[in-house]
C-alpha cells in the first residue's frame, strides 16, 4: 500500500490508569510511514494512540476523518512472547509470572497458529492451535473448575464466572494443575503467544481487527477481537431461523440454522453462538441428525472438512472421520476445491466446495463439571 494513503493518530499524553483522560490528534495532512509516524508523535507529542478499550475505540472513530479511510495506530507485530491471561502483577512473586514448563521441542508455533498453551497428564506443556477443543481451568481463589471448549471461550467464562484461566507460578503448582488432567488429554491454561505490541509499551490486549484481518488468530487469545468480528459475521447474514432439539441419552442439542452461509462462516456463527458445526461419530448420532432435520432442507453444512495428508476430519477437534455414510462414489472431489461436507436428506453425506452457500447445523456441547480444590492458589 503507498505510504501517501497512510495518516495517523497521536496522543498528547501518556497515563498509566484507563481513567485518565487523552487527548488525541488526527495527523491527516502529513502521509507518513508507521515508523515515521512513531518518530513524529515521541519527537512533538508523546506516541502514537494505544487502544485501551471500547471507549478509547469510540473517542477514535469520532475524529477519524471520513475522506481518508486508512490511519496508523500505535500497534506493531514484534517477535511472538508469551504471558499470562491473568495480567494482575500482584499475584505474581519474583520470577513466578516467567515459569514455564515446556515438553522437549516446545513450543514450536507449528504452521505459526498454535498460540495457546495447554497441560498434557504429563504437566509438560505444549503450544496448542486456539481453535481446538480442550479442558481448561478456572482459577477462582483456592478452587480450580475444570471445563471444555476453545481457549478464547475458556477465557470468557472464566473471567465471566470466576477470576481468569489459572497461571501456573512454580513447580508446585503445576503439579497440583497435573493431577487433574486426565491420561491422555489436554488441558488450557492461562498462557497464551502475542507478537503485537503498542509502541508506547502499554499491555492492553484489546484488538479491533477488520473481517478477514489476520486470519491466524481468528481462534486465538484476543478474545476481543475474535467475538467482534465472528458478531459481525451473525449479524450480517441474520439466520431466518433456529430449530433446536434435545437429543434423547445425550450431552448435548443440535441446531438446525435454515440461513445461507459458506461452511467457514457456518463453523464462525457455531462457534459463537453453541459449540460447533455438528459431528456424526456413530449410527446414534446419524438417526438424532436426521430425525432432528425431519426433511425441512434438502442440503445441510455439518462439521465434517478435509484436513492435512488430505484426511477428513470434524471441525469439533474431535479427530479423523471414523464412522462415514459417503453417498456412491463419494467423496470425489469433482470440482478441485470440494474439501468441505454436506448432509443430503437420503441421508447420506457429500463433499462440497466449501465457499457453496447452505443451511447448517450446529451442536452444544454440556459443560463437563469436576471441582477439586488446590492448595494456596
Amino acid at each position: 500500500i503507498a505510504v501517501a494513503e497512510f495518516f495517523f493518530f497521536l496522543t498528547t499524553g501518556y497515563c498509566s490508569s484507563a481513567l485518565c483522560s487523552r487527548d488525541l490528534i488526527l495527523v491527516h495532512d502529513q502521509p507518513k510511514t508507521w515508523s515515521e509516524g512513531q518518530t513524529y508523535c515521541k519527537e512533538n507529542y508523546a506516541d502514537l494512540v494505544t487502544i485501551s478499550n471500547a471507549q478509547d475505540m469510540n473517542k477514535v472513530i469520532d475524529i477519524m476523518n471520513e475522506d481518508v479511510d486508512n490511519f496508523w495506530i500505535g500497534l506493531y507485530e514484534d517477535v511472538l512472547t508469551w504471558s499470562w491471561s491473568l495480567s494482575d502483577v500482584g499475584y505474581y512473586g519474583d520470577g513466578e509470572a516467567e515459569f514455564r514448563n515446556w515438553d522437549a521441542g516446545e513450543p514450536n508455533s507449528q504452521s505459526g497458529i498454535q498460540h495457546c498453551a495447554g497441560m498434557q497428564h504429563t504437566g509438560k506443556w505444549k503450544d496448542l492451535d486456539c481453535g481446538l477443543l480442550n479442558f481448561f481451568l478456572c482459577l477462582d481463589g483456592n478452587l480450580v473448575e475444570k471445563y471444555y471448549s476453545y481457549w478464547a471461550e475458556a477465557q470468557h467464562y472464566c473471567r465471566q464466572s470466576h477470576k481468569d484461566l489459572v497461571s501456573v507460578r512454580n513447580q508446585a503448582e503445576n503439579q497440583e494443575v497435573q493431577s487433574m488432567v486426565p491420561a491422555g488429554k489436554l488441558a488450557w491454561i492461562g498462557l497464551f503467544g502475542d507478537s503485537w505490541k503498542w509502541s508506547d509499551g502499554r499491555n492492553s490486549l484489546i484488538r479491533y481487527w477488520g473481517q478477514g484481518q489476520l486470519d491466524n488468530l481468528g481462534e486465538g487469545p484476543n478474545s476481543h477481537s475474535e467475538h467482534a468480528n465472528l458478531t459481525q459475521i451473525v449479524k450480517y447474514f441474520c439466520p431466518t431461523s433456529i430449530i433446536s432439539k434435545l437429543l434423547p441419552e445425550a450431552s448435548q442439542q443440535y441446531h438446525l440454522i435454515t440461513g445461507s452461509l459458506t461452511w467457514h462462516e457456518a463453523r464462525s456463527f457455531c462457534r459463537v453462538k453453541y459449540t460447533d458445526l455438528a459431528a456424526v461419530n456413530n449410527m446414534a448420532d446419524k438417526n438424532r441428525l436426521v430425525n432432528m432435520l425431519g426433511g425441512r432442507v434438502a442440503h445441510t453444512w455439518i462439521g465434517l472438512h478435509k484436513g492435512a495428508a488430505d484426511r477428513w476430519m470434524w471441525s469439533d477437534g474431535s479427530g479423523r472421520v471414523h464412522f462415514t455414510r459417503w453417498k456412491e462414489g463419494e467423496p470425489n472431489n469433482v470440482a478441485g476445491d470440494e474439501w468441505c461436507g454436506e448432509m443430503s436428506e437420503a441421508e447420506t453425506w457429500n463433499d462440497m466446495s466449501c465457499g457453496d452457500k447452505k443451511s447448517f447445523v450446529c451442536y452444544e456441547r454440556e459443560l463437563m463439571t469436576h471441582r477439586k480444590v488446590i492448595k494456596e492458589m
